[in-house]
């Protein structure tokens, strides 16, 4: 339902600028199998951090360069 809304919401952002609203993404690490199913189902571009040797969370510098007008959402790992 989470990733529903944050679509929805993205959406009637863009639609208020007069953007497109074919390319939506999710930023998000490669933990939680939940968001590829949610990716799948409602036409979301995956875009994962991978995570790296000895780093228990996402680094939130390449967090934030996988992020542009189309990200829909972060969930961080």
């Amino acid at each position: 339902l989470g990733g529903m809304a944050m679509k929805w919401r993205w959406r009637k952002r863009m639609e208020a600028a007069g953007k497109p609203t074919d390319k939506p993404n999710l930023v998000c690490g490669p933990v939680q199998i939940c968001w590829h199913k949610f990716a799948r189902y409602w036409d979301v571009e995956l875009r994962e951090i991978p995570m790296r040797p000895g780093q228990l969370f996402m680094d939130p510098k390449r967090m934030i360069e996988a992020c542009d007008e189309n990200t829909i959402g972060v969930v961080p790992t």
